[in-house]
């Protein structure tokens, strides 16, 4: 209850000590008046996507809905839009090989950067430019939460020098946005090549190569007396946002 009451903006997250240098631009905030268009219920053209059919959403175990499931370039991709229920330390704590024994980059934090701690310096957080580097994360309680945050998750230490989020863009999600953003997301991830990547913004998105755990968590946020799958194939998808009134 307490985690659907502050997705709802009821209760807040204490804040991190502020860094000016971490304030978003205005195009690149979430928090402005600019909100991008995903291009409503149309898909990706060319990719399988896994849905059920729209109807009132039904909860799995811990609240989840049934999470909309497309696979592309090795990768397995869910997203749990508008309002899912659940945060992503909710995430990783239910499903805890997501982040433990790995490697974690934080690419936004609260719509801007994370500053880290004296403490966590000396647990062995680091800074690359303005990216912070996790070590290996032992339990999940160690990675800092506040919202509008995505993560990278490595199998190895790694050193990540920039990453151009796309997570405050309203709506913004892997598998079917503004193609022009989606695509350079999607440019980075294959360059860098992480084991998963985690964020949240209005909704929930998750990438990963581990198809054991995505069936894992499929079945974790099935309804129990699921429903037909429904396969989309060529679907457009608009060319650009609306313009903003």
């Amino acid at each position: 209850m307490k985690s659907m009451l502050r997705y709802a903006g009821w209760l807040e997250k204490p804040k991190r000590k502020y860094d000016p240098s971490s304030e978003p631009s205005a195009q690149g905030s979430s928090r402005c008046a600019l909100c991008f268009w995903r291009g409503g219920d149309s898909l990706l053209p060319g990719f399988l996507v896994e849905q059920l059919p729209a109807a009132v959403p039904e909860l799995g175990v811990f609240g989840m809905k049934r999470p909309r499931h497309i696979a592309r370039d090795g990768y397995q991709v869910l997203d749990w839009q508008d309002g899912p229920g659940f945060f992503i330390d909710d995430l990783w704590r239910q499903f805890p090989d997501l982040v433990v024994g790995r490697y974690l980059v934080n690419t936004c934090y609260d719509s801007g950067f994370l500053t880290l701690s004296e403490r966590e310096r000396q647990e062995g957080w680091r800074m690359v430019g303005r990216l912070a580097h996790s070590p290996q994360i032992h339990s999940s309680d160690q990675i800092p939460h506040d919202q509008y945050d995505e993560w990278l998750v490595f199998d190895h230490p790694v050193q990540v020098e920039e990453f151009e989020t796309m997570v405050n863009y309203c709506g913004f999600t892997p598998i079917d946005f503004w193609d022009e953003k989606r695509e350079r997301f999607w440019e980075q991830v294959l360059r860098l090549r992480p084991l998963h990547v985690i964020a949240e913004n209005d909704g929930v998105y998750l990438l990963s190569k581990d198809e054991d755990l995505i069936r894992r968590m499929m079945k974790a946020g099935a309804p129990s007396n699921d429903g037909p799958v429904e396969r989309f194939g060529n679907s457009g998808v608009g060319s650009g946002p609306p313009l903003a009134s």
